[in-house]
C-alpha cells in the first residue's frame, strides 16, 4: 500500500493518525488492521517526516484535498503540534468539511493554511 493510500484509507475509515516524539498513533485503535499497521510500519520514516514538516508559507492556497475549499479554523487555545485530528502538515482543519463545533474558540484562515 502507497503512503496515499494509507492515508486516505485511515482517512476514508474515520481514523486519525499522528506522530508525536517520533510515535506514531491511531485513534481510534479498533481501526487499526494488521493491513493498516504493516503498511504505517513501512512507511514510518515518511509519517514522521511528514507530521515534522514545517508549515507552508504564507500567501500560498492550500485547497481542502476533500473538497476544494479554502476556509480554514483551529482552536484558539491549542497549537497545530496538539491538533492531531486536522490536517496533518498544517494543524488546520476543513470549514467546510468539518465546520467547528464552538465558532467562538476558533481562529479563521480564509485562502491559506498556514
Amino acid at each position: 500500500m502507497t503512503l496515499a493510500a494509507l492515508l486516505m484509507d485511515l482517512q476514508t475509515a474515520g481514523a486519525a493518525i499522528r506522530a508525536v516524539d517520533g510515535r506514531i498513533g491511531v485513534q481510534p485503535r479498533s481501526l487499526l488492521t494488521p493491513e493498516r499497521r504493516t503498511a504505517i510500519q513501512h512507511h514510518r520514516a515518511a509519517l514522521i517526516a511528514m507530521f515534522a514538516a514545517p508549515e507552508p508559507r504564507p500567501g500560498i492556497a492550500v485547497p481542502c484535498h476533500r473538497c476544494g475549499h479554502r476556509q480554514w479554523w483551529r482552536l484558539s487555545d491549542t497549537s497545530p503540534e496538539r491538533d492531531g485530528a486536522a490536517s496533518p502538515t498544517t494543524g488546520w482543519t476543513c470549514g467546510a468539511c468539518h465546520p467547528p463545533a464552538c465558532p467562538e474558540r476558533v481562529v479563521w484562515r480564509e485562502g491559506d493554511a498556514q
